[in-house]
């Protein structure tokens, strides 16, 4: 079996990653179908009294009961902003965004599919209540954009996956800026400045070599809850977390290889003579220094996002969406359809042109280039998948609307829109890659 070139090596990471985020998508739209079937059935009210649900925990006098939503909109959800977090910190250190050359492309394109989106909106809902929602068509679904493009085959650049990724992080720190500057309730300040002091701590730790997840992952439980009090959404505390994790090791990859080989050779050398099943006491202790050699090389933010991911993509965002679908149909029901044309004509419409007018601005003004191998046509596909806004949208429609009218209008205009933009970026996908060769196993 040949061994894998470097190119293969260095691409490894972002292949499992979007094969991971690819299947989250297919889990989302199950778990979203299964809403949906839920909520419009004869047992409907048992989806209804499901999220309504209250838990939570009592220590002595401090008791803290919450009813299921509340936990998997402000807990669960802030989770997920710690890993995107420390995506977005991966990204900037180390990706695609990591140098200004790199970056100006997918900034580019994400602004403008922020822009357009939430101005198609405003469009349509000027001067009314329901403006409040622009926010909502201007998020992006990275993993159910993936899991069309895993449909797409395996004609589909990894350039033009790499960029779709490197647009929707961009996206997310626009999200997360929107949630704190819009979407964040009064302040209390006292709550605030508490919420300030854990963070420093973290910072500070940090600073000073600490390196230890428990002690992060517990600060980081004091971070959400005075966010929380604060009147922030607690979505900002999951962002500020992934900031003061620490992104380097404590030791670097020459000094682990040069231990590692010293520890097998002890290891080695230190096997009993006949060949018995069972390790020995010298064996353990080289067994034991390499795994803590093995946690000092490999850096607490990287460590997190691998422990992270998979909860994220298989548990967290299915069961976000499963308890957030549940929208009702009804022939005599009320919907607000300024709301419903606004998200959906902003995430179709809005994404697409956006997303394609300032990639093709930023390229005639040879501020940016498109990565190698690609061109106008396969941004056109991105663009479109670029509509797919689904939990991203879903999650900001519950921040921007207390009235359910409005929110089930939300909802049902971002269904929509998933829908048709996931099958016009499918299309363009395909065409844009007609002539692509298939790569060679």
């Amino acid at each position: 079996m040949s061994r894998p070139t470097l190119v293969e090596r260095a691409l490894s990471p972002f292949q499992r990653f979007a094969s991971q985020q690819a299947s989250s998508g297919f889990l989302l739209i199950i778990a979203s179908v299964l809403a949906f079937a839920w909520a419009n059935s004869p047992w409907s009210a048992h989806y209804f009294e499901l999220w309504h649900t209250k838990f939570g925990f009592q220590f002595g006098d401090f008791t803290f009961k919450k009813d299921a939503h509340f936990w998997l909109n402000e807990g669960l959800m802030s989770i997920v902003f710690l890993l995107v977090g420390l995506e977005i910190k991966r990204e900037l250190l180390v990706g695609e965004i990591s140098t200004p050359r790199k970056a100006l492309m997918p900034l580019f394109a994400a602004l403008g599919g922020m822009v357009a989106p939430a101005l198609i909106y405003f469009a349509i809902n000027a001067g009314q209540p329901t403006l409040r929602g622009w926010g909502v068509p201007t998020a992006t679904d990275i993993a159910f954009a993936l899991g069309i493009f895993a449909l797409a085959g395996n004609r589909v650049p990894t350039s033009l996956k790499v960029l779709l990724t490197a647009i929707a992080i961009i996206d997310d720190i626009g999200a997360v800026l929107l949630i704190a500057l819009f979407y964040s309730g009064g302040l209390n300040i006292m709550a605030l400045l508490s919420a300030l002091a854990a963070w420093l701590l973290m910072v500070g730790l940090n600073a000073m070599g600490s390196r230890n997840l428990l002690t992060y992952t517990l600060l980081f439980v004091g971070l959400w809850y005075f966010t929380l009090l604060s009147g922030l959404h607690t979505t900002v505390a999951g962002v500020l977390a992934a900031l003061a994790i620490p992104a380097s090791s404590r030791i670097d990859g020459p000094k682990f290889l040069s231990r590692a080989r010293g520890l097998l050779d002890e290891f080695e050398s230190s096997a009993p003579a006949d060949r018995s099943p069972m390790i020995n006491e010298e064996q353990s202790s080289a067994l034991q220094v390499l795994e803590t050699n093995l946690e000092s090389v490999n850096s607490p933010m990287l460590r997190m996002t691998h422990i992270l991911h998979p909860w994220v993509a298989y548990l967290m965002l299915p069961l976000f969406a499963f308890g957030n679908s549940g929208v009702t149909l009804s022939p005599g029901g009320q919907y607000d359809f300024r709301i419903i044309f606004g998200v959906f004509f902003g995430l179709v419409i809005g994404k697409l042109i956006g997303i394609l007018l300032f990639s093709l601005f930023a390229q005639k003004l040879k501020v940016a280039e498109l990565p190698e191998g690609l061109n106008m046509s396969h941004i056109a596909g991105i663009a479109a998948l670029g509509g797919i806004g689904f939990t991203m949208a879903i999650f900001i429609s519950g921040l921007a609307f207390e009235n359910p009218i409005h929110l089930e209008s939300s909802k049902l205009g971002i269904f929509a829109a998933s829908i048709v933009a996931a099958i016009l970026g499918s299309i363009l996908i395909r065409w844009s890659t007609r002539n692509s060769p298939e790569p060679q196993e």
